[in-house]
């Protein structure tokens, strides 16, 4: 059963993570190839022609003078700033590391013994209870409905993340792991409102 663990959470998670770190420096080589070539200077210059960034620009105009912003200058020093912070984190990224591997091994390690000897575990706590028999087996029987609830009614949510990935994967969005958090931030404003 812990194996099962290993393949379901881990080998998704370490994945997701590859993924993750590769879409990151290709993002940033790729956004330091736009400047070099002058790609990007060109792409805000077409940006600034859609007529809502030209309005919002025209009222931005008559409070700020715009002519001397350059976009490029300040978004090549935040992508230096950013990498010369990684640099610098290194030894603090690798003892976070070191940690989180040492406490998903001792987490391991707990699953085991408890999918191990789990039933005798449950069956002592139960015994220890202080409340009739009839009362624990509806406490039991709750508790289950209540851990099983959100795997039986998010189904619907299941199938909109498989087919918000699907168009991701179809319309060819470079950097697609960088879309689900802002479309998960945006899924629960709409469900819960403004925090």
């Amino acid at each position: 059963m812990t194996l099962l663990v290993l393949v379901v959470i881990v080998l998704p998670f370490t994945l997701l993570l590859a993924s993750l770190a590769s879409d990151v420096v290709n993002l940033y080589h790729q956004i330091e190839d736009m400047i070099k070539t002058g790609e990007l200077q060109a792409y805000f210059e077409r940006v600034k022609e859609v007529p809502v960034f030209k309005s919002i620009l025209a009222r931005l105009g008559q409070h700020i003078d715009l002519s001397s912003m350059d976009p490029v200058p300040l978004l090549l020093k935040n992508l230096n700033q950013i990498s010369t912070f990684i640099f610098n984190q290194t030894t603090i990224l690798i003892k976070g590391f070191s940690t989180f591997v040492a406490g998903f091994f001792f987490t391991l390690l707990s699953l085991y013994y408890l999918f191990k000897d789990g039933s005798a575990l449950f069956e002592g706590l139960k015994e220890t209870a202080p409340l009739p028999s009839k009362e624990k087996e509806l406490l039991i029987q709750r508790f289950r409905d209540m851990i099983y609830a959100p795997s039986t009614g998010d189904s619907d949510r299941r199938d909109s993340g498989c087919l918000r990935r699907l168009s991701f994967w179809a319309l060819g969005l470079p950097s697609p792991i960088f879309w689900e958090p802002q479309w998960l931030c945006f899924h629960s404003y709409l469900s819960v409102g403004p925090l």
